[in-house]
């Protein structure tokens, strides 16, 4: 295992005076936390946390930097083949096609999902991290930006199931996701909260009779933007964080 200086180097450090200027930009928001680096459900970040190498972890959190030759048994991809580690040092796609993977174990129902953007992320390759995904009918709750919108907005999604059941839960317009981004769902109860670099964007309240209210998958989702292009393999995240939110 590498030391915790090595590791934290593929993180981009979030200094609050950064990162304002691009919140700024935000223009419609479900809910937005006073302060910068604030908010209610006070999220812990991979800043500075080791995640481990091998990508194990404990029962109630789990991290993996992706450092390694194959992706390995504590991911269960769940459509196709096309997932795994790329140049040794990240997660991505080998090959086109829809990808999606949970973390092998099963977390609490109150859950989240953390990932940070690889270096080399192609610009029309999306990224979603989800929550509580079921293994029955698929849906789960996801977190993203979608610039397949204009303008581009970042949505809380009810999403996995065919196109017409899917629901935006709360969505809007900020600053674009660039590699070094820290994304971040979390769900408590019916509540689900969606998070950029510390910085709590959307909030949203699921009282459908199908919100998904149960444990289920957590992980990240990726696929190509629709009309688009790109060379593979292509590296999508550096490091990810997932568990039972206290």
């Amino acid at each position: 295992m590498r030391s915790a200086r090595s590791i934290g180097s593929k993180v981009v450090a979030v200094v609050c005076r950064a990162f304002a200027p691009r919140l700024a930009g935000i223009t419609l928001v479900a809910a937005i936390a006073a302060g910068c680096g604030s908010s209610p459900s006070s999220p812990s970040s991979p800043l500075g946390t080791p995640p481990d190498s091998g990508g194990t972890g404990a029962s109630d959190v789990a991290s993996d930097d992706f450092e390694r030759a194959a992706l390995g048994p504590n991911w269960v991809e769940l459509f196709g083949q096309s997932g795994g580690i790329v140049g040794g040092k990240d997660f991505g796609m080998l090959a086109a096609g829809f990808l999606t993977v949970d973390w092998a174990a099963r977390f609490g129902a109150d859950q989240f999902s953390e990932a940070v953007i690889a270096a080399t992320k192609p610009a029309n390759v999306l990224v979603q991290v989800h929550v509580r995904r079921q293994s029955d009918s698929f849906a789960r709750y996801g977190f993203h930006y979608n610039p397949e919108k204009t303008p581009a907005v970042w949505e809380i999604k009810y999403d996995g199931v065919p196109t017409p059941d899917t629901r935006i839960l709360a969505s809007s317009t900020g600053p674009a996701l660039v590699p070094g981004d820290v994304i971040r769902i979390e769900v408590r109860g019916r509540e689900i909260s969606g998070f950029l670099n510390g910085q709590r964007l959307l909030v949203a309240t699921d009282l459908a009779p199908n919100a998904i209210l149960g444990t289920g998958g957590t992980g990240i989702t990726t696929r190509l933007k629709d009309g688009t292009t790109t060379t593979y393999p292509a590296a999508v995240v550096a490091s990810w964080r997932g568990g039972t939110l206290k």
